[in-house]
């Protein structure tokens, strides 16, 4: 009964109540829910992927690329030639000066401090097949990217790598054993073995609540080592806060830009970037090669993978090249 009265009554409150007119969705521009009613909206999405009844309605293989062959992961290049090997969702392993960087990792399930929705495609390794992890990049505290469960499991393995995260986020993370916790707020910055590390702002905020409460703040991560420059967004909607990023530290080697997860379009406008929205974020970054991530990983919506794909593909171009990786699949940065 719940598969279908849900979805019901999340249509009715939007439909009733979105200000928003064909025109201005046509332009990408959406007047906000009136609060209470977007309450009710998110709690009832939430609902949605947090008891698979969005898993039900998308078919398991659909848009999904095979990952890459055990015999084929984790080619990283040697020495200070950077790549990114993309992981699933948000979680990829970055690989830059010498050093390995992983980002929001979720490679175990959930729990229940760290719900998670169904799980569409495994991910490509587990925790005891990763190469040494040097520092570990939270963009924020979403269930989805910063899951217990990965973490504890990190922390037996990596204890001396370096945490860098938001304030607010790392207080479940300091039990586990982890030496080096740094909360960094935007515009701040730091280093560790040669590698700079500027926190910046996103589109987004946490909400490690099933009910969608704000309760923390999200952040973009820039990496450079001097000759490479790569910049994480784990999630975000779009904001002229990219292009300002862009103007001060800009050019990047590559973006790493979440594509999916952007319907119920009424809902998630701010926080969800549609894929040329995401495609737009790489331009303003002056991105060179912009890797679409936090798509075809978990049934955050109905939306089709193969949409979120393709459309993300399409928008590319202008100085900007986007591409979206195999899970497990690594992209060399060679400079141009």
């Amino acid at each position: 009964m719940l598969k279908f009265v849900s979805p019901f009554v999340l249509l009715v409150l939007l439909s009733a109540c979105s200000l928003t007119t064909d025109q201005e969705k046509q332009h990408g521009h959406h007047r906000p829910l009136p609060p209470p009613v977007r309450e009710i909206g998110m709690v009832l999405h939430n609902l949605q992927f947090s008891t698979g009844i969005y898993a039900l309605q998308v078919a398991t293989h659909e848009g999904r690329k095979d990952q890459m062959p055990v015999d084929e992961q984790l080619k990283l290049p040697d020495g200070n030639v950077a790549s990114v090997t993309w992981l699933g969702h948000s979680s990829s392993l970055i690989h830059i000066g010498g050093m390995n960087i992983l980002t929001d990792p979720v490679i175990l399930g959930g729990s229940l401090d760290s719900p998670l929705p169904v799980r569409l495609v495994p991910p490509p390794l587990k925790v005891r097949e990763l190469p040494q992890i040097d520092v570990i990049l939270l963009s924020h505290g979403d269930y989805d990217h910063l899951n217990l469960p990965t973490m504890r499991a990190l922390a037996k393995r990596f204890p001396g790598a370096t945490i860098l995260a938001p304030g607010a986020i790392t207080a479940p993370l300091k039990p586990m054993g982890f030496s080096d916790i740094r909360e960094l707020a935007a515009g701040q910055s730091g280093t560790l073995g040669g590698l700079t590390f500027l926190a910046q702002p996103a589109q987004h905020r946490t909400r490690r609540s099933l009910l969608g409460v704000k309760n923390g703040e999200a952040l973009s991560w820039i990496v450079t080592d001097g000759q490479s420059r790569i910049i994480f967004i784990g999630d975000t909607g779009y904001s002229p806060v990219f292009s300002r990023i862009g103007e001060r530290h800009g050019p990047f080697d590559a973006a790493l830009i979440p594509i999916g997860a952007f319907e119920p379009r009424d809902l998630v406008n701010d926080m969800h970037a549609t894929p040329e929205e995401a495609a737009r974020i790489a331009r303003d970054l002056k991105a060179r090669i912009a890797i679409g991530i936090h798509w075809g990983t978990f049934a955050f919506s109905a939306e089709s993978s193969d949409d979120a794909k393709g459309r993300f593909l399409a928008a590319g171009g202008h100085g900007s090249k986007t591409t979206v990786l195999r899970p497990g699949e690594t992209l060399t940065l060679r400079r141009e």
